[in-house]
């Protein structure tokens, strides 16, 4: 939903929704312990969307969200 952007609560900007999808593999015992292995992607739509905004000095500022991106990753536990 909508949140506040000044102090006295009179300033309001809209709400975002993003979209994030992963997958991952868990292997529960192997010859080396544990291990996880994942890949996320967020804003798997690259939604343009602001994810802060406030008023400084009546200056409206806004810091732009992050574009689509990837992570992948392995974890090991020994």
């Amino acid at each position: 939903g909508r949140f506040a952007v000044d102090a006295p609560n009179t300033l309001f900007a809209d709400g975002f929704d993003l979209v994030d999808a992963g997958v991952q593999y868990v292997a529960a015992r192997s010859a080396l312990g544990s291990y996880r292995l994942y890949a996320t992607v967020f804003n798997l739509l690259d939604r343009r969307y602001a994810s802060n905004q406030f008023l400084i000095g009546g200056q409206a500022l806004v810091a732009p969200g992050a574009p689509r991106s990837l992570q992948v990753g392995a974890q090991f536990n020994f």
